[in-house]
């Protein structure tokens, strides 16, 4: 970004080109870290980059960064032709409902090309998970159609809200494209329902379960799984459903070759052992890579 900003507009033909390089250009970051603080770039800055730079090189950018308060201005400064990466900071319900609720954003075809999204979700914690995962993660889900890899990533000091699929219709967050998912969920059994064949191309899923399963909802954990190759769980809870959830669960899971599980299992006479975890689950893995 400095390369570009120092070099392009300053009368020297070849320097310019040389900044233009796909090198250069293919990845912009409109963030700056201050003290693990992310932040925009200063305002004049970006009104340089939007009016004179992005323009010019607006073919060769295949990946943005943004913070949200200047997602605006950077996304309508030029039309992006081969932009196929976003990645939004400090993201939050309102910018949804300011900037997802239309193409203006997005015009010509620029979101069918978009297929990893990257949100670092600024909102905190509400009471209401479903109505936030309708007009919120729904709407961005249904407004890019050709993703294959979405995050939905929550700032290490503190919790976004979970995607909550109880209570929705089986067809919600429904995909043929997307092959990853690094998302946190309300309980365990969201979790069933992310794996209920909605997503039918995906291969790896990263998962972060919030809360205490809420036994008044039955949800099937039964049936092969045999797309996903990569899994890794972390609960933010003791579970004391092992051998209920977390056995049946993997052993659906024939075709992993990468497992990562981090959980703290409470309420048993006994540790499990590696004997124990081999014959519970890695013995129904035999593609997992040791």
């Amino acid at each position: 970004m400095n390369i570009l900003y120092s070099l392009i507009g300053i009368g020297n033909k070849r320097l310019e080109n040389v900044a233009q390089n796909k090198i250069f250009t293919n990845t912009l970051s409109f963030v700056s870290d201050d003290f693990d603080n992310i932040c925009s770039l200063n305002d004049s800055m970006v009104d340089r980059f939007c009016i004179e730079i992005l323009p010019k090189i607006q073919d060769n950018v295949r990946c943005l960064i943004i913070e949200s308060m200047n997602m605006e201005r950077i996304l309508v400064a030029s039309n992006y032709p081969n932009l196929t990466e976003l990645k939004i900071f400090n993201f939050n319900k309102e910018i949804v409902s300011r900037y997802f609720t239309d193409d203006l954003l997005f015009q010509g075809t620029s979101k069918q090309h978009i297929t990893y999204l990257t949100l670092i979700n600024n909102d905190k914690q509400d009471k209401t998970q479903n109505s936030y995962t309708e007009n919120v993660y729904v709407r961005i889900f249904n407004l890019f159609e050709n993703l294959e890899n979405l995050s939905i990533v929550r700032p290490s000091i503190s919790e976004c809200p979970p995607l909550s699929l109880r209570g929705l219709p089986s067809t919600t967050f429904c995909s043929s494209t997307l092959t990853k998912l690094y998302a946190n969920v309300h309980y365990f059994q969201d979790c069933l329902f992310l794996l209920d064949g909605r997503l039918k191309q995906l291969t790896t899923f990263i998962v972060y379960i919030d809360c205490v399963n809420n036994n008044s909802l039955t949800v099937s954990n039964s049936g092969d799984i045999p797309y996903l190759k990569c899994f890794s769980v972390t609960y933010d809870y003791t579970t004391y459903q092992y051998e209920t959830e977390i056995v049946p669960l993997l052993r659906r899971m024939y075709n992993l070759k990468e497992l990562r599980f981090y959980i703290s299992i409470d309420d048993r006479p006994k540790y499990i052992d590696g004997t124990q975890l081999y014959n519970d689950i890695l013995i129904h893995m035999p593609r997992l890579h040791t």
